[in-house]
């Protein structure tokens, strides 16, 4: 815990590929630095409030998206100067990341507080990395309706013995999971972009988005009765 103003604190921002920051939080007075130094990847430093860990706060602090390849050996980082004593929640901004706890806070209140970092950090894994459900739609045979739930749609992967998903596409809302089924032979579920459908979106990519990727599941044979799932959850819309 910093004693003297004009401490400088020194935050790692995925260490050894982890989705973490390290510490997770740092006890800072008004006046010190902390230094946040991006390791290979491309993560954020982005600002959001308790309530709603996975959503940048409007006017916040944002470092926007580092990337860092790993042979890149100079040091890149962002400064934080704390004007006040009150707590500073952070979130990575990446897709996914802060759904997985990659969350960290600058003064925040004690364990026993039902503001503590932990109880940030929980929230932020069980939101899944959204915002809390606002008043929406779900989907009824992909038509869209009034909010009740958040639903699943299944996607067949190799429908019929086909080089085809089966619905080939639908309409989804935020919260909604999708679910890819392996049928017999061997296919991949993988995220691309739409001007390069046919390359894995984290090679195309000009701001390090890595997209989801269910990598290749081994041979289904043509008489399995079980098959293996891969799943998402829709983030946006847009």
């Amino acid at each position: 815990m910093a004693t003297y103003g004009g401490q400088t604190h020194t935050v790692e921002v995925g260490p050894n590929g982890m989705l973490a920051y390290y510490p997770e939080y740092v006890y800072a007075d008004v006046g010190d630095t902390v230094q946040f130094n991006f390791n290979p990847k491309n993560h954020t430093v982005t600002q959001s409030a308790f309530d709603t860990p996975c959503v940048p706060l409007e006017y916040g602090v944002d470092s926007g998206f580092v990337p860092v390849s790993p042979d890149d050996y100079e040091t890149k980082s962002f400064y934080v100067t704390v004007t006040d004593d009150k707590p500073v929640w952070i979130h990575c901004e990446q897709t996914g990341h802060c759904g997985m706890g990659m969350v960290f806070a600058i003064n925040p209140p004690p364990d026993y507080d039902p503001h503590s970092f932990a109880a940030f950090k929980a929230l932020a894994i069980a939101t899944n990395g959204t915002a809390p459900p606002p008043p929406g739609y779900t989907c009824d045979d992909d038509v869209l309706m009034p909010f009740s739930a958040p639903c699943d749609h299944q996607i067949i992967v190799g429908v019929d013995g086909q080089l085809a998903y089966g619905p080939p596409n639908i309409t989804a809302n935020v919260h909604d999971t999708v679910t890819f089924v392996f049928h017999p032979k061997n296919h991949t579920a993988t995220q691309s972009s739409f001007e390069n459908p046919c390359q894995p979106l984290a090679d195309t990519s000009s701001t390090g988005e890595v997209g989801f990727n269910s990598g290749l599941y081994m041979f289904v044979p043509p008489n399995a009765t079980e098959f293996p799932t891969f799943q998402i959850t829709i983030y946006d819309v847009c």
